[in-house]
């Protein structure tokens, strides 16, 4: 026969392993919601783009959008970033560019020109705001940042 002493000592040690496991199972559960509030999907942060609003006569749909990185160099010339296919784009018509965080277009001589807005865009260049439109001879863009 058991004696008392063992059989107190038996339901201490199972009330301490119950204890145990609702500890592990709380910090487990914790730990999650943690990891949890930590990994929430962030919102996609996107990139500088142009959006032909007006595509002249390029065969690009409204809508279509370029990304933009670094140098790009926009004209009807195979060999550019961006390729315009409109008779009234340059073969190498402009480029845009990052200075110091700024986006920044620059008419390259090209024959009908580029504007920001309304504005002309000579070798200098022009800061691209956020929702500016680009005119790249007859096709027409909107700048996102």
């Amino acid at each position: 026969m058991i004696e008392v002493d063992e059989l107190l000592l038996l339901r201490l040690g199972l009330l301490g392993l119950l204890l145990m496991f609702v500890v592990i199972v709380a910090v487990s559960m914790s730990g999650a919601v943690r990891i949890g509030a930590i990994s929430r999907p962030r919102q996609e942060r996107r990139r500088p783009s142009l959006q032909v609003l007006s595509p002249g006569e390029s065969g690009l749909a409204p809508g279509t959008s370029f990304e933009l990185a670094g140098l790009m160099t926009i004209g009807r010339d195979a060999g550019n970033s961006i390729v315009i296919t409109d008779p009234s784009v340059s073969a190498s018509h402009a480029e845009i560019r990052n200075v110091r965080g700024k986006w920044v277009v620059t008419d390259l001589r090209s024959t009908n020109g580029t504007l920001v807005g309304s504005r002309p865009v000579d070798g200098r260049g022009a800061t691209l705001r956020p929702g500016d439109t680009v005119s790249i001879g007859a096709v027409v863009m909107r700048f996102h940042a």
